[in-house]
């Protein structure tokens, strides 16, 4: 449960807009800043700014600024950036909800959005799902973005900014919020393929040998598939919202960018729902398989009980102790026990085989 949702046990009582940090990470995490500026002709990138350098870069409306905060365990630190920044507590709140549902909200001087990043590898022979949380706030010429772990997920669009490929550089804020966005969206890519293929490594081992496949890893598999499905689900409502926001800091032109990656997303959760579909399948198709095993070694024994059945009967006659039976004394006695053995078996496993059975 704790995966799905996690422990609200510091949280009880409080009043909205309490800064509790619901994560994993440990409670004193430093929380690494990022500063980059930008224009369509310069770049300047900062691994060491302080806050009174981000809220310089801020104000200046020349150049495009965006600020990246990895790890957010420390929420003095979450605090005194939403002083600075003007953001509302109730988002400050959110944020430090490492489980919250990807959303977008809008204000009159900027947008927000939960988006979440994810990951796939492989333990113990089965496939894992990492999610980590990113918290993004979008206002005119500028960019925050807070990450729930301390890593460079965004350094594909940190080098599509240094040199400037494409027209990135050219465009505003939102195509960063755009692209931003995008990169996360285009991980659940990645993370599917990944799935995919151990989808597909179970689905041989099932067909090859049933006995060889622990049912167990069918269905962890199916469960991250929920679990991606969980995560994935509500971007598609949540983009929509930037679609119809009508912002001022958003572009129209940029809009077509938002409007693909929510076929993406579209696309993303009907690839999702059909490997789910497949893995119940398989589920179907290994118990159904194991079922015909076990109805195949019932056949085989209910046959030789029901060839044995009469003999035991015949032996259970000649092994009454009674003192006149006439076979007993009789020459050729044990040789006719025998014939009638073989008769009566031979006849039975004939009929059967006329009818089918075996």
């Amino acid at each position: 449960m704790a995966r799905f949702l996690k422990t609200r046990t510091k949280v009880l009582g409080l009043h909205p807009g309490s800064l509790v940090y619901i994560g994993e990470s440990g409670d004193k995490e430093k929380i690494n800043i990022n500063l980059i500026n930008y224009t369509q002709e310069s770049f300047f990138e900062s691994h060491s700014a302080t806050f009174e350098k981000c809220i310089e870069s801020v104000k200046d409306k020349s150049q495009i600024t965006w600020i990246e905060f990895q790890g957010l365990s420390d929420k003095k630190v979450i605090e005194e950036i939403g002083n600075q920044f003007g953001i509302h507590r109730l988002w400050l709140e959110d944020v430090l909800n490492t489980d919250h549902r990807p959303k977008v909200e809008e204000m009159d001087n900027m947008l927000f959005a939960i988006i979440k990043y994810v990951s796939a590898e492989k333990k113990n022979n089965r496939i894992h799902i990492a999610v980590s949380q990113t918290s993004i706030f979008f206002g005119e010429g500028f960019v925050l973005s807070f990450q729930e772990k301390v890593g460079d997920v965004f350094e594909p669009v940190k080098e599509r900014l240094r040199k400037s490929i494409w027209k990135i550089r050219s465009l505003k804020a939102d195509y960063l919020f755009y692209s931003l966005i995008d990169l996360m969206i285009d991980q659940y890519y990645v993370t599917l393929e990944k799935m995919g293929d151990y989808f597909e490594e179970l689905e041989g081992k099932v067909t090859a040998n049933v006995n060889k496949i622990n049912p167990v890893d069918i269905l962890s598999l199916k469960g991250e598939f929920l679990y991606l499905r969980k995560t994935a689900f509500p971007v598609k409502e949540a983009l929509n919202k930037i679609i119809i926001s009508n912002h001022p800091w958003v572009e129209p032109t940029s809009l077509r960018y938002f409007k693909d990656i929510q076929d993406h997303t579209i696309q993303i959760i009907e690839v999702i729902d059909y490997y789910n579909e497949l893995t119940t399948s398989l589920m179907d198709f290994y118990q159904n398989t194991i079922n015909s095993k076990m109805n195949e070694i019932m056949k085989v024994l209910t046959i030789f009980a029901a060839i044995f059945i009469p003999l035991t009967f015949i032996v259970g006659i000649y092994g009454m102790n009674f003192k006149f039976m006439p076979e007993l004394n009789w020459k050729y006695g044990y040789l006719f026990i025998w014939v009638l053995f073989f008769s009566v078996g031979g006849g039975m496993f004939i009929l059967f085989k006329k009818k089918k059975w075996i």
